[in-house]
């Protein structure tokens, strides 16, 4: 049976050759003149950022949800009341505690409380232009008055009076609502106070109070000011030089700030990846030939030369496929910073195969024949390997996160221009080398080689000799003896192939435990982790105030006449239907302006409410006073267009039931369209996550096996080779999705794009030990057909290896969660892939010929 492809493969090399061996500079100018013009592209560089953009599904339920209140509510400096819309509003946030981890209410902490409310009020800053402003200016308006946390001072105020004080003013607070003749209203202490402990009803000790000045973003110009706030108010605060207390801040840039961190936290890092595989490279195309004096380099043979070439050539592809998808407006994203650590690897794995594959061949031969078997040799793997991951990286493109959906757009170009330029550039290098070679010439200084002789100086003896014999057989290099013969060997042996099942079905076992506790979702607070003052703030935020995730808005876009009775009613029977499910609480902890409405009726006299029964204008009308006297509920309700409430849910125990939740309570929404009913939380962010990245992760996982079969079976025949390699790809991704849960990594967009990148690995070791054991045929024996296949790829195999785990290893060094996951998520990848490549896959092969031959008798 004969490959569809190959043949074809086959002719259109040959004559490609034929045309690349007469004009080698074409080839070399060509791909140089196309990086340049496309280079220009990257004049329209712009990082799109976004946290909830980029780590949540694009099609998720929660972005619309969002929207919904942002649009009526949350985006108007106009309906400000604190408390409400925190999260969706731009602002600053404090958690301040005592030093000392005690009472953050002990007299000499609140008065140093009150010293930075004061301080914050007067503080003045200035823009980049110079000139001045204070928070007054930029601050959002609550009856009438700049929202300067009064409520919080009046608080400390109480606290740092002595005890006896309190007493004889009869000033103790209650808890969890205080009400004062200073303020207009309660406050819920639970909202501001942290860690509180209670004696007879009474606040007696809190760990932490929390802080918050939200800003107005009503022109471009307060944006401006607000963005310049939130960053010069922490170290203002910092120059009090406080005594008692600690501060720590997180604002609304701060998830943009810390990933704008990331990437120039990388920036230096793939310089130095960059030198190392430069390095790398360079090292490993040296040969050596023994001497009476001992070894010496062959820089006849040697071709340190190539080894940069397909650095830079690599470098030259990632810069037009970054420059031609800017010219087309394609979103780069944070994450895009990470492609060009593997694409470089990707680019010198194909280099190592064409060296070895060009050592391969005999010397005696002429250039043409031997880069005419070198590229007949290595080109139709190269050719499986960058279709595959060409088509890894767009089947990964299908996934709805924009950050996953982006980076595979520029990795799965990226891969593009690097086979088109190891075609063209490199090969046309190699192809001027190997006239160099031809002519006994030094591979880097293109001065003729002399001879070895003790006679010769140092110099020369070290830098300009090389064994100018042609041997009239070939003979085997040295990595092809050690992969081929001597590891080749042991894997024929029974008994090693008895513990490469053993290992493989303890592979398959950890990977099982670790996919039944994987953990799913995007956890916002890890792009922080190297800013201490936020993630130290999210630390105490989670362990104090968790009640703020524990509620959700049901909007109303289409309201019924509440004024009238039985749409009232039948409006109530379906608020029953959000209450009395198990994820919400019942109805004396829902928020709704329209019991508080009632009650303000009852208490002015008027007749039931249940008695009342009005047109939609009238109702309108009447409610209008009760709505101007009422701060917190005047914006929830607009008049013929939309109103909200607020309902208190349980807590979650765990992430599951944030996902059950989500769907309970839409499902409750969608059986009502007449209201056009939405919930909304920032926890749905979560629930979408969980229900897309599983299912997604599968479906990517699924489609790529089955893709890859396909591509497989064009070029090589044999119905084994496709399925060797699909359940190679099922093996390696379901075992770095079952690792990772072992190296605290969740399942999420980071780990999702190494998934893809799974696939690509996997199909490329795969298909190289594949396509080298199935061009032996089958009369060669099946211990002789493993031995020469690893003889054959084993080396560039653990060359592109390495030169993977030295691109990806600076990335450890990072303190980044994303740009760490990478990294763990590679180094499995990697790791897998190798040992599948170089032990189970080639096992396998032979055990599957050796049954082919005792089944059917063959010799």
């Amino acid at each position: 049976m004969r490959a569809p492809l190959k043949g074809l493969l086959s002719a259109i090399g040959q004559n490609y050759v034929d045309f690349l061996i007469n004009y080698p500079k074409l080839f070399v100018i060509a791909p140089i003149i196309v990086t340049v013009v496309l280079s220009t592209g990257i004049s329209k560089f712009h990082i799109i950022r976004g946290v909830h953009f980029l780590y949540s599904p694009s099609d998720a339920p929660w972005i619309d949800e969002e929207m919904a209140v942002k649009s009526l509510w949350a985006q108007n400096d106009d309906k400000f009341y604190p408390g409400k819309d925190v999260l969706l509003r731009n602002g600053i946030f404090f958690i301040i505690k005592a030093r000392d981890d005690g009472n953050v209410l002990s007299a000499e902490n609140s008065l140093e409380m009150i010293s930075i409310i004061d301080a914050v009020k007067n503080f003045t800053f200035l823009t980049k232009n110079g000139d001045e402003y204070q928070y007054q200016n930029v601050c959002l308006h609550f009856q009438n008055q700049c929202f300067s946390n009064t409520h919080i001072r009046i608080l400390a105020q109480i606290f740092a009076e002595s005890d006896e004080a309190r007493e004889h003013t009869h000033l103790n607070v209650t808890y969890p609502l205080f009400s004062s003749k200073f303020l207009t209203e309660p406050i819920d202490l639970s909202s501001v106070l942290g860690g509180v402990k209670v004696q007879n009803g009474h606040v007696s000790e809190a760990k932490v109070w929390i802080l918050a000045y939200q800003l107005r973003q009503k022109t471009e110009e307060l944006k401006r000011f607000s963005s310049e706030f939130i960053h010069q108010l922490p170290q203002k605060i910092d120059q009090l030089n406080l005594t008692h207390l600690n501060v720590y801040h997180f604002h609304s840039e701060t998830f943009d700030d810390e990933l704008a961190q990331n990437a120039l936290r990388m920036l230096p890092k793939f310089s130095i990846t960059f030198t190392i595989l430069i390095v790398f490279s360079v090292i490993c195309t040296f040969t050596l030939f023994e001497t009476p004096d001992g070894l010496y380099l062959d820089w006849i043979r040697s071709k340190p030369l190539m080894g940069i070439i397909g650095v830079l050539s690599t470098l030259m592809a990632i810069t037009s496929a970054i420059g031609v998808l800017l010219w087309f407006d394609v979103t780069f994203v944070e994450m895009c910073s990470v492609m060009p650590f593997l694409s470089l690897t990707i680019g010198i794995d194909d280099s190592f195969l064409l060296l070895s594959s060009w050592h391969s061949t005999n010397p005696a031969d002429n250039v043409k024949t031997r880069l005419s078997q070198c590229l007949g040799h290595a080109a139709s793997s190269i050719t499986i390997t960058s279709i595959t991951d060409t088509l890894a990286f767009l089947i990964g493109s299908i996934a709805p996160l924009p950050a996953v959906k982006y980076f595979c757009y520029y990795s799965c170009v990226a891969i593009i221009f690097i086979y088109l330029y190891t075609m063209t550039l490199f090969s046309a290098s190699l192809a001027i080398l190997g006239g160099w070679e031809r002519e006994k010439r030094n591979s880097v200084f293109y001065v003729k080689t002399k001879e070895y002789s003790k006679k010769l100086s140092l110099f020369d003896r070290t830098f300009n000799t090389g064994n100018g014999e042609i041997p009239q057989k070939h003979k085997k290099v040295w990595y092809q003896i050690m992969f081929g013969e001597k590891f080749g060997s042991v894997l024929t042996k029974p008994w090693i192939q008895i513990l490469v099942l053993i290992s493989y079905i303890v592979y398959i076992t950890l990977t099982a435990i670790g996919l039944e506790s994987l953990k799913i979702g995007f956890n916002v607070t890890n792009i922080v982790s190297e800013n201490e003052s936020a993630t130290k703030f999210l630390e105490l935020r989670q362990k104090y105030f968790e009640t703020d995730a524990s509620e959700f808005d049901l909007l109303v876009m289409n309201p019924p006449n509440l004024g009238n009775h039985t749409q009232r009613r039948h409006f109530l029977n379906i608020l029953e239907e959000f209450e009395s499910n198990k994820c919400a609480r019942n109805r004396s902890h829902t928020s709704f302006w329209l019991f508080e409405y009632q009650k303000y009726l009852e208490n002015l006299g008027f007749e039931s409410f249940d008695d009342i029964d009005l047109d939609k204008e009238t109702f309108d009308q009447d409610i209008t006073p009760f709505l101007m006297s009422s701060d917190k509920f005047s914006y929830d309700y607009i008049p013929n267009k939309a109103f909200r409430l607020t309902i208190q849910m349980n807590p979650f125990e765990n992430e599951t039931q944030i996902s059950e939740c989500a769907k309970i309570i839409r499902d409750v929404c969608n059986r009502h369209p007449e209201y056009k009913l939405t919930s909304f939380t920032p926890i749905w962010n979560l629930a979408d996550q969980l229900d897309t990245m599983w299912t997604q992760t599968m479906q990517d996982l699924y489609i790529s096996v089955g893709v890859m079969v396909a591509i497989s079976l064009l070029f090589m025949p044999e119905v084994k080779c496709g399925l060797v390699i699909g359940t190679s790809i099922l093996s390696v991704g379901f075992g770095v999705l079952g690792f990772i849960d072992f190296w605290d990594v969740k399942l999420d967009a980071t780990s999702m794009i190494t998934i893809a990148m799974s696939v690509g690995f996997s199909v490329d070791f795969a298909a190289h030990v594949v396509y080298a054991f199935n061009e032996q045929g089958g009369q060669v024996s099946p211990d002789n057909r493993l031995k020469t296949a690893l003889g054959t790829v084993g080396w560039p195999i653990s060359q592109g290896t390495t030169s993977v785990f030295f691109g990806v290893i600076v990335l450890g060094t990072i303190n980044s969660y994303i740009v760490r996951t990478c990294f763990k998520t590679i180094f499995l990848v990697i790791s897998f892939g190798i040992t599948h490549a170089l032990i189970y896959i080639p096992v396998l092969l032979n055990v599957i010929n050796k049954l082919e031959a005792f089944l059917f008798n063959k010799k």
